[in-house]
């Protein structure tokens, strides 16, 4: 069957060569050729597949440097965590120890130890000693 150009458009039915003037036939080597050339118009030179291929290089690039900024963010927030879980923990354990010094400093607790070891006051007579100091020029 033999093609039909008419302008740019090519008519290929009976009924279509109806609506338009007929156009002298055109083989298939000559329409083989002109789409040949529209692929190859449609196809990239190398120098724009090679920006092309700059441009996904660098967004790559900028994408795996956002990811380590998050990552780096990520991992001060666990540090962070992990330093306000120690400072709470030892907050705790030095409440601890100043509630256990408050108790060893009681007067009656010394003063049983004392009198267990057998150090209580000996009579009801208490003695003061005062020294003096001398000064030597």
């Amino acid at each position: 069957m033999a093609r039909y150009v008419t302008g740019n458009i090519v008519l290929d039915e009976p009924w279509q060569r109806e609506l338009h003037l007929p156009a002298p036939p055109v083989s298939e080597e000559v329409l083989g050729r002109t789409q040949s050339k529209s692929k190859e118009k449609a196809a990239l030179s190398v120098g724009e597949k090679l920006r092309y291929l700059g441009y996904v290089l660098v967004l790559t690039v900028l994408f795996i440097g956002v990811l380590a900024v998050f990552a780096h963010y990520v991992q001060l927030h666990y540090e962070t965590v992990q330093l306000e879980k120690q400072v709470r923990d030892i907050s705790a354990m030095n409440e601890a120890l100043r509630l256990e010094v408050a108790e060893l400093k009681k007067p009656e607790r010394i003063l049983q130890i004392a009198t267990e070891a057998g150090l209580g006051p000996q009579g009801k007579e208490v003695k003061t000693v005062r020294i003096q100091s001398t000064s030597r020029p």
